[in-house]
């Protein structure tokens, strides 16, 4: 059984965090979600359109993510914090506070690439300057607060949502890393949400440490012949490229700035996830998938997830 009942996350809308509050309300955790001051949690970040209600069974509390005090206030009487902040300045403030509070675990805004085993990634610049800095953060106060890293890969599920994996409108071709036969390990979000659950249910066995989780491991050859297979007639779009090529092309973004930032971050954020050149992106050979308890997809479920997008 856990030794924690009472849960804070901050982010609990967007595109992960509901699915992250559901599996801890399943397993039976309460769950308060922070919100910005003057902004509910059904309103987006950017835009603040409605995203949708929260389930009802979901505490609210308003937060100064600049504020100490607020922080704190906010904060007492948690015994765990997730972090699902896509702003990584934000989450300092919020580990000290998490402290100040008397928070015992706190899980950061991780959920992505092998950034905390693999010095490849560490060096990419979508990383180095986020997640490693809150790693490097977390690990020097772990006398204070432990915490536990979420290693999933990329979105599966998301990323045929988005067409990233496989586009079957048509809008733009998948770029397919160094001959696509190179196994990666992915997950939905709805295992993230059960890794994050299953973690907090054993406290001990992942304290100060990253677990790895997966919902399959597959090339992306294998995720392409499966959109054939359950879309005759379809034949995806392709551009292949190397990792070299990628990161050449996505470092010229950066350097020039502007526009090109957000595409050169998604080529570092695809190269570690898909690059079959020394990225760490198959971890199926030592998960914490049974610890976890999260299950891999059989070929037929896997199937059934690309159909549901084709």
């Amino acid at each position: 059984m856990s030794a924690y009942k009472k849960i804070a996350i901050a982010g609990a809308t967007g595109t992960l965090g509901p699915f992250i509050v559901n599996a801890l309300l399943d397993a039976g955790f309460e769950v308060t979600a922070l919100s910005r001051t003057g902004r509910t949690n059904t309103q987006d970040r950017g835009t603040g359109k409605a995203t949708g209600t929260l389930p009802s069974t979901v505490k609210s509390a308003q937060v100064d993510y600049d504020s100490q005090d607020s922080l704190v206030k906010a904060l007492q009487g948690q015994e765990v914090v997730v972090s699902n902040l896509p702003n990584y300045e934000s989450q300092p403030s919020l580990i000290d506070a998490a402290i100040k509070a008397g928070v015992k675990r706190f899980i950061p805004s991780e959920f992505g690439s092998n950034v905390s085993g693999n010095k490849n990634n560490a060096a990419l610049p979508v990383f180095k300057d986020g997640k490693v800095a809150i790693q490097k953060y977390l690990k020097e106060r772990e006398d204070q607060i432990s915490y536990t890293l979420i290693v999933n890969g990329f979105f599966l599920d998301w990323g045929l949502e988005a067409g990233i994996v496989v586009d079957f409108k048509g809008n733009r071709p998948v770029k397919v890393f160094d001959g696509g036969n190179g196994k990666h390990s992915l997950s939905t979000r709805s295992d993230i949400g059960k890794a994050v659950a299953g973690a907090l249910l054993h406290p001990e066995e992942t304290r100060n440490r990253a677990v790895y989780i997966y919902s399959a491991t597959v090339s992306q050859n294998e995720i392409l012949d499966i959109a054939r297979k359950v879309k005759p007639g379809f034949e995806p779009q392709v551009q292949h490229v190397t990792t070299d090529q990628v990161l050449k092309d996505s470092y010229a973004g950066l350097e020039k700035g502007g526009e090109s930032v957000g595409p050169a971050m998604l080529g570092f954020i695809l190269t570690s996830c898909f690059s079959d050149d020394g990225y760490g992106n198959d971890w199926s050979e030592y998960s914490d998938n049974k610890l976890l308890g999260i299950k891999e997809l059989s070929k037929p479920d896997l199937e059934k997830l690309v159909a549901q997008n084709a």
